[in-house]
């Protein structure tokens, strides 16, 4: 499944007051796009029980702010309005967060290796966990599959939004893209990216690379504008 990645108001995510960068692209074309986003996928208007609701939305950001505020015992405060900053498909970040797990134990494993299968969940870094402290936890422990890194500055990682659909349950993990931005420096002392560096396509880090730009200039604009960043797969 596709991930999208915006820097935007919650509250206008969550009541569906965005276009998804397919969206944009079929009408583009000059296709109807007749549908609600949620923030758990998309449904068509006739599969639709209310109208998006902004002020419910606005609840839903808040009952977020205070578990992330109680979370940390610390204020978590930002101004969730203004524009839509960034809305694009997202490379995704497993080969990233997998380089990030592989910094850590170097010491286990010298030398950081493509994954079996060119799958990154099954690179031998995510599968090392010895307790030791992780050097760049909001990347690694927020899966940058569905969920929101906020612009506040704060230690843990939370997972909010508990819900179950079909047999699965799951909460959305909420990070700082304060914090993120710095791990994301620190992780480039390794990596060494330009901004606007074109890789080769025999790059043996490509995909990690191509990972760590995108995410970089998201984290980037969410903390200049003070905005959530959100992925939504």
């Amino acid at each position: 499944m596709a991930i999208d990645v915006y820097v935007m108001p919650l509250w206008r995510f969550k009541a569906g007051l965005f276009e998804t960068p397919l969206e944009q692209g079929l009408g583009k074309l000059g296709f109807p796009t007749p549908k609600i986003v949620t923030p758990f996928g998309i449904i068509s208007e006739a599969d639709s029980v209310s109208e998006s609701d902004p002020v419910q939305a606005k609840r839903e950001v808040e009952a977020i702010r205070k578990a992330v505020e109680a979370a940390n015992d610390a204020p978590i405060a930002w101004n969730d309005e203004g524009p839509i900053v960034y809305d694009a498909q997202c490379h995704g970040a497993t080969s990233l967060q997998a380089f990030a797990k592989w910094i850590d134990y170097r010491d286990q494993l010298p030398s950081f290796d493509y994954p079996p299968e060119g799958d990154y969940y099954k690179h031998p870094a995510m599968s090392l966990h010895d307790g030791r402290p992780l050097s760049f936890p909001h990347l690694y422990l927020h899966d940058c599959y569905s969920g929101y890194f906020l612009p506040c500055d704060f230690e843990q990682v939370v997972h909010v939004e508990p819900c179950r659909i079909r047999k699965w349950e799951f909460s959305r993990p909420v990070g700082s893209s304060l914090r993120l931005r710095r791990e994301l420096m620190g992780l480039n002392a390794h990596l060494r990216v330009e901004d606007d560096e074109e890789f080769a396509h025999d790059d043996p880090l490509l995909e990690v690379k191509c990972a760590y730009q995108q995410l970089r200039k998201v984290a980037d604009l969410s903390c200049r504008h003070g905005l959530p960043l959100i992925f939504c797969g």
